[in-house]
Parts: C-alpha cells; sequence; structure tokens
C-alpha cells in the first residue's frame, strides 16, 4: 500500500492554503481569547467566492477530523472571521496521489 502524503499549514490569518484540488482531512483552532466566540470559513475556492465547505463557532481549542476528509474541487482557502489566534490543516493535494 502506498504511503499517503499529508501536509501540516500553520496559519493566523486568511490565506489561500492550497491551489487545485485536495483534500482536508483535519484542522486544528486557537481562538485568541478563551470563552470568546470565535469563527472560522474554509471554502472550496481561492478566496470567499468558493463554495463554504465547513464553519467552526467555538471558543475554545479544538481538533476536529474529517472521515472521510473534505474533498475541495478547487482549492482550500480559510477565513478568520473573527478572533482566531491560529489554525492547523492537515491536508493532501490530490496531485501527490497521482505523482509517481
Amino acid at each position: 500500500m502506498a504511503e499517503k502524503l499529508i501536509a501540516t499549514f500553520v496559519g493566523t490569518d486568511d490565506r489561500l492554503v492550497e491551489r487545485g484540488p485536495a483534500w482536508i482531512y483535519w484542522i486544528t483552532v486557537s481562538p485568541a481569547t478563551l470563552g470568546t466566540q470565535a469563527n472560522l470559513d474554509i471554502y472550496d475556492g481561492f478566496d470567499t467566492g468558493g463554495k463554504k465547505v465547513w464553519r467552526i463557532d467555538d471558543g475554545y481549542p479544538n481538533t476536529h477530523s474529517f472521515d472521510p476528509p473534505i474533498n475541495c474541487e478547487q482549492g482550500i482557502y480559510v477565513e478568520c472571521v473573527d478572533s482566531f489566534d491560529s489554525y492547523v490543516i492537515g491536508y493532501a493535494s490530490k496531485k501527490w496521489s497521482k505523482e509517481g
């Protein structure tokens, strides 16, 4: 069985994480202030014009695993709507599975 390549991306602001088709396996979020409502959105696309595929409204650090993974056909864009200090995404580009 082939090894699955998964990359991690650490972010603190709105960001295009991956340009091109990809799967999202997990995300860890950390709010700026414990107990304060924080919002983060993930889009399948290059910006907020893409299709929203996931949203978190939380005030506490959490890890969310996706089984099956979130399928993004265009790319992965993260928007920190407010109050998130940082996030870490585990993802794989679909082109990696097609390479040698």
